[in-house]
């Protein structure tokens, strides 16, 4: 802040004296705006202005009885006396304040940050009607660093996750008057792959590796005052489902078979990670989404048909995962968990074949295998067969059921001499 005091006492008409005194000159950061003050003890009618190099910025009559004493704050623009609740602003322009006090008349110049006046001394001085001006001295206007929100490239203060090996551009736009110094502390002090533009304002981190990871602050200073922003860069992660683990087959853990009784609720849970942390949907045979959020809900078996099935949908900005629900009423015909398998098989010898059979159904259902018309001693769902011989040539058949209803099907095997 830069304090000047200026005091000139002027014989005016009238063996009137009149007092002006420009007290300071300071600049508000939270509006981005620069305030001078003038106090005036000549009496009305009169006329107050403001000049800058020889260039009046505004002025305004004032005249017997327009203010009362202590009365409210009146705004100043285009000549014209304004109330406060009916003033809007216009970007870039001067604009005045005037107020009666019990002895004199403040009436002070509002100078945005992005008027042309702001980037530079010059004189700026108080005059009432055609009396010798208060000052012609210099005052220098100056402002701490002010960020500029507009041209961030992301929040102050904010986390931002990225994948490891992309590129990445930080900026710390602040103004100030005179311009700030900016600098950067990194993560442990890192610089290696990190590239700063002319005026260190922005930073472009190439292709980000793990040491690069973690907080940079941005530090802001001139004369008048200090400033800083601070980012955190994190590692982030596509959305992935856990407790896959217990699953033989991965492709098992993105699908999920469950019996629902009549009369009890069950859980459907859908455990993802992933930085960010993904955000979960619901929804019900496809079309219907629900308002669940969460990695979990609760459920009743179907009401007018023997199943239904229900998903979830987990998301963030590096990609996404989902997983199916198959939903059976309890007492439940045995159906096929894989409508789409391979009927006609052929391999070579020595190759695996794999025949499947997997069904569900409430009680579980029991799988026998044929070829040929000849039972076989496996009993599982899936047939494996391993290595193939070209004995193992032939038709195969699985049967099976429970006392809700039965199932079957027919595979063709040829095995292939190398």
């Amino acid at each position: 802040m830069v304090l000047l005091q200026v005091l000139v006492i002027v014989l005016s008409f009238g063996s009137i004296f009149a007092r002006h005194q420009v007290t300071h000159v300071r600049g508000d950061s939270r509006r981005n705006e620069a305030i001078i003050w003038c106090y005036v003890t000549a009496k009305p009618p009169m006329k107050l202005s403001w000049k800058s190099n020889n260039h009046k910025i505004l002025s305004v009559s004032v005249v017997v009885g327009l203010l009362e004493v202590d009365s409210e704050w009146k705004i100043v623009q285009g000549g014209k006396l304004h109330s406060q609740k009916d003033f809007v602003k216009t970007p870039g322009q001067y604009y005045g304040m005037l107020k009666r006090r019990q002895n004199d008349y403040a009436f002070a110049l509002v100078i945005p940050t992005s008027a042309p006046a702001l980037r530079r001394s010059g004189n700026f001085i108080c005059e009432v009607g055609n009396s010798p001006p208060v000052s012609n001295k210099t005052l220098a206007l100056g402002f701490p660093p002010t960020l500029v929100p507009e041209r961030l490239f992301q929040a102050n203060n904010s986390e931002k996750y990225v994948l490891e090996g992309s590129d990445y551009e930080l900026n710390c736009p602040f103004e100030g008057d005179p311009v700030p110094e900016i600098s950067w502390i990194t993560p442990n002090n890192v610089k290696k792959g990190i590239e700063f533009d002319e005026s260190e304002q922005k930073i472009k981190i190439s292709s980000i590796k793990r040491h690069q990871l973690g907080n940079y602050e941005c530090l802001a200073g001139n004369i008048h005052g200090k400033d800083k922003m601070r980012y955190s860069i994190k590692l982030g992660e596509a959305p992935k489902l856990l407790d896959t683990s217990k699953y033989e087959n991965v492709l098992e853990s993105f699908v999920e078979y469950l019996v629902a009784p009549q009369t009890k609720k069950i859980t459907l849970n859908c455990p993802v990670s992933g930085k960010p942390q993904p955000k979960v949907c619901w929804y019900r045979r496809d079309t219907k989404r629900l308002k669940a959020t969460s990695q979990s809900i609760r459920i009743r078996a179907p009401k007018n048909r023997n199943s239904t099935f229900f998903s979830c949908f987990a998301a963030n900005q590096f990609g996404h995962t989902e997983k199916m629900f198959y939903v059976f009423k309890e007492g439940q015909i045995p159906v096929f968990k894989n409508a789409d398998v391979k009927r006609d098989v052929s391999v070579m010898v020595g190759d695996k074949i794999l025949l499947d059979c997997s069904t569900f159904g409430v009680p579980v259902p029991e799988v026998f295998w044929f070829k040929d018309g000849q039972i076989l001693k496996q009993k599982e769902d899936l047939l494996k067969i391993y290595p193939a011989t070209k004995t193992d040539t032939g038709t195969y058949r699985c049967k099976g059921g429970n006392q809700h209803g039965y199932f079957s099907r027919t595979f063709h095997v040829i095995v292939k001499r190398l």
